[in-house]
């Protein structure tokens, strides 16, 4: 069977974005033009300018740069919190399930996980609760709560885009409890796009927020830690004793600045793809995609009838002319990835036995999605107890 595309459509992740030619361009004339110097000594001028201009596009006074994302939320409850203090987070955000617990262990802060919503915000009713069941921080059997997270858009909530009145209201809920609020905004600009909202006033209400620069913004690494200056500089020291101190980090700083510029503008696409996507997949009999799509993810779920044993008896039958291994006892979602790559050319990423997650970016095209939706009819069809006929 033919591929339906001929280059390779990797929707696993925004993360799998790599750098453009204008992208390395800059990266080479930074060198030429000694523009970089040692970050730990403040001496990269391409890292002053793109700190500066993060920190205006988040609308806080100072930030900092640091090698991922996920440092960026460590030095954030970090410098949010003493060692003991408490952090209130989502049971789905990204520092609770994917982080491995680092602040945790690393800054010393229990968490306190409440449960999203479905979409994905935290209910500030059950926040309210949580801080009550800890006597404002009073009662010495309880850690004193220091810091509540919040993460826009909630990935492992499909992409949700929380709007403006709710990270207000939660930034004033924080305010009326002396505490912060840290966003990690790892697509903030995602949410940004797909609200029609300025970033800068969509997180007006949170003391600090960290930017990942590698996700859909495709720089080859790299995000930015910002709120007010005295809380970059604590995370600046912080981001040294995790080794995070970088010397001439301009040659990816120059690369981030034409990220923002480039594909900044570009989310908006990413966004129509990703709804392009969820209504080809919806039509599917027995899959079941994710009520709503607002950013550059879906997921989806295969039904009951679906199973790896349908795929092997048509491959026993000599139904199918091309055998795919996929190997007895392999998940459901895992098999349905395998013959999707097979088939379109096209890859996604798994979540458990019967979820997938697809993933738009600036570097999937319009052909790659029309081969991941007919790729994901074959394969339903193969998977399923109805007879096929393929050609």
């Amino acid at each position: 069977m033919p591929l339906l595309c001929t280059t390779a459509g990797d929707f696993r992740s925004d993360t799998v974005t790599k750098p453009t030619v204008s992208m390395g361009d800059a990266m080479l004339a930074a060198c030429i033009n000694d523009e970089t110097g040692d970050d730990v000594m403040r001496e990269d001028s391409l890292l002053h300018k793109l700190e500066a201009k993060v920190a205006t596009l988040l609308g806080k006074e100072s930030s900092v740069f640091v090698p991922t994302c996920t440092m960026a939320n460590l030095l954030a409850v970090g410098a949010h919190c003493g060692r003991g203090g408490e952090v209130l987070l989502g049971t789905e955000s990204h520092i609770f399930v994917y982080e491995q617990g680092g602040a945790s262990w690393l800054m010393g802060t229990p968490f306190h996980p409440i449960t999203n919503a479905p979409d994905g915000t935290l209910p500030l009713e059950a926040i309210e609760t949580a801080l009550l069941m800890r006597g404002g921080g009073l009662d010495c059997h309880h850690p004193v709560p220091s810091l509540i997270c919040i993460e826009n858009t909630s990935n492992r909530c499909g992409g949700a885009a929380l709007p403006v009145d709710y990270m207000d209201a939660l930034g004033a809920l924080g305010k009326k409890h002396k505490l912060p609020v840290h966003c990690d905004g790892a697509r903030i600009l995602n949410a940004s796009v797909a609200l029609g909202v300025e970033p800068a006033r969509l997180v007006a209400g949170c003391s600090s927020i960290s930017l990942c620069l590698s996700k859909g913004l495709g720089a080859p690494l790299g995000a930015l830690l910002a709120g007010d200056k005295d809380f970059v500089e604590r995370a600046r020291r912080l981001r040294k004793a995790v080794g995070g101190g970088m010397r001439q980090a301009g040659v990816v700083g120059a690369a981030a600045l034409v990220a923002l510029e480039e594909n900044f503008p570009k989310l908006a696409a990413d966004h129509a793809r990703a709804k392009r996507v969820a209504a080809g997949l919806s039509a599917i009999p027995g899959i079941t995609v994710q009520p709503r799509v607002d950013s550059n993810i879906v997921y989806f779920a295969l039904g009951a009838d679906f199973s790896v044993e349908h795929w092997q008896s048509r491959v026993g039958n000599g139904e199918v002319d091309k055998t795919v291994h996929v190997p007895h006892g392999t998940l459901l979602s895992n098999a349905f990835c395998i013959l999707l790559k097979e088939l379109a050319n096209c890859k996604a990423g798994t979540y458990g036995t019967t979820k997938i997650r697809v993933v738009c970016h600036h570097q999937i095209t319009d052909e790659h999605v029309e081969a991941l939706i007919t790729g994901a009819k074959d394969v339903a069809a193969l998977l399923s107890p109805r007879k096929i006929c393929l050609p």
